[in-house]
């Protein structure tokens, strides 16, 4: 059976630009320094200590957010471990128990769930997140 292929016909443009939608001048475009000024961000990204269950500490960098759920009257939080040699030592098995302190904040229970495809590591949590999150406790409340 032989292959078809399209073709444009002899008075259709192949390239059109009135088809092709805006055109990239017609946006505003962002970088980084811009998204980072923003300050009701409800998510951590910087240094955390994370502990394994033998005791070894290990500094690390996180990056986290976490989610208010009303039916549950609760936070769960995740996200991930940047790669670094701290990280590696401690993620040794797949959901494996650790806790999380960031800046001076009570510790608390998380899990390493997976490696990422980016050589870091899924973490996640319920309960107290590792960060203060705006609006958590004014939620709770109504």
């Amino acid at each position: 059976m032989a292959r078809h292929t399209w073709r444009p016909r002899d008075d259709q443009p192949v390239h059109a630009p009135e088809l092709r939608g805006q055109a990239p001048a017609d946006y505003r475009f962002t970088d980084a320094h811009d998204r980072e000024e923003q300050e009701d961000d409800e998510d951590y990204h910087g240094p955390a200590v994370l502990t394994t269950a033998d005791g070894s500490a290990f500094q690390v960098d996180i990056h986290v957010i976490g989610v208010y759920q009303p039916t549950e009257n609760t936070v769960r939080w995740y996200g991930r471990v940047a790669p670094s040699k701290a990280q590696k030592q401690a993620h040794q098995t797949l959901n494996q128990p650790v806790t999380i302190q960031v800046d001076g904040n009570a510790p608390v229970p998380a899990l390493l769930t997976d490696h990422d495809p980016w050589c870091g590591s899924q973490i996640t949590g319920a309960g107290d997140a590792p960060y203060v999150i705006p609006l958590v406790d004014e939620l709770a409340d109504i």
